[in-house]
């Protein structure tokens, strides 16, 4: 969200008082995560600079608006079946202000907290507390999604005892096209190298709504420990964790996409890189011949 220069003044000031973050947002009128990020900033740079520090943060809270305004405009690139609820402004609780406030599908109310920089056990708690406040007044299950360029270990090892809550991180992407004056149209230049592995499913695995990726990591194409965004066949994308066992963290999103797609034991899933870091599921031809291999 902007920060108007009265604002600035406003946030620096009972900084030095020594109010905490949420404290200073209720004051102030704005986000706990602006008031955290220019505590940030005052902590590694000093009072002194506090002038530059503050003109500096405005391009990161620029960026958050852009941010915000981008998945405003296409909040189904988020996930599947969401539907924004706050009137197109963010919404006010008494922990600060949610970010982007929608629901999905199924009518779970879902808090959408964003973060330009780096997620870490702050913004873990903020967003609870943003749950804690709706759900307080609903009687209607709440969740929420985190949308960050990178997380701090601390967060994603909440993942682990938070079952309604989901990282997902953004990427800026670059495309680079070669312009032909001869044909007077633009060539795309990029990486034809492909990264792809088949899983055999078995009855096991549907059951227990599985999905191992043992013949990606035996490839040295995945690790275990390794975090990961996963891109279904209808587009629907979310964070997860290739576990020690070598299976996916999340089992909620694989039920779905093997009744979706109507995988039954003995179908192959074919699992791609589509970028660094994002992997698409799609059911492949079934394999007639194969047993199941308990995958």
């Amino acid at each position: 969200m902007s920060v108007s220069e009265d604002q600035k003044a406003q946030i620096l000031a009972l900084l030095k008082e020594g109010l905490s973050s949420p404290e200073i947002a209720k004051k102030v009128g704005i986000g706990t995560m602006v008031v955290a990020g220019y505590r940030a900033a005052l902590a590694r740079e000093g009072a002194q600079q506090s002038g530059e520090v503050a003109d500096a943060l405005q391009t990161t809270f620029g960026l958050e608006h852009d941010l915000q305004s981008t998945l405003r405009q296409s909040i189904e690139q988020l996930e599947h079946g969401l539907k924004i609820t706050d009137g197109g402004k963010e919404q006010k609780v008494n922990s600060g202000f949610i970010d982007i406030t929608a629901q999905d599908h199924a009518g779970e109310t879902v808090v959408i907290e964003l973060k330009t920089g780096k997620a870490d056990r702050e913004t873990i708690g903020q967003i609870l507390g943003y749950m804690g406040d709706l759900k307080q007044n609903s009687k209607t299950p709440v969740r929420g999604i985190i949308v960050a360029g990178e997380f701090a270990s601390a967060a994603i090892s909440a993942l682990g005892v938070l079952p309604n809550l989901q990282l997902k991180k953004y990427r800026v992407q670059f495309s680079f096209e070669t312009v032909s004056r001869e044909a007077g149209e633009p060539v795309s230049v990029g990486n034809s190298e492909s990264k792809s592995f088949t899983i055999t499913i078995s009855q096991g695995a549907l059951k227990q709504r599985l999905l191992k990726l043992s013949e990606g990591i035996s490839k040295g194409l995945l690790t275990a420990g390794q975090v990961i965004e996963i891109k279904l066949p209808d587009g629907q994308q979310f964070t997860t964790k290739v576990m020690s066992d070598n299976r996916l963290q999340d089992r909620g999103h694989i039920a779905n996409f093997y009744a979706k797609e109507d995988v039954k034991p003995g179908d192959s899933v074919l699992v791609s890189e589509v970028q660094p870091g994002l992997w698409s599921l799609k059911k492949a031809t079934k394999c007639r011949n194969a047993g199941a291999m308990g995958e």
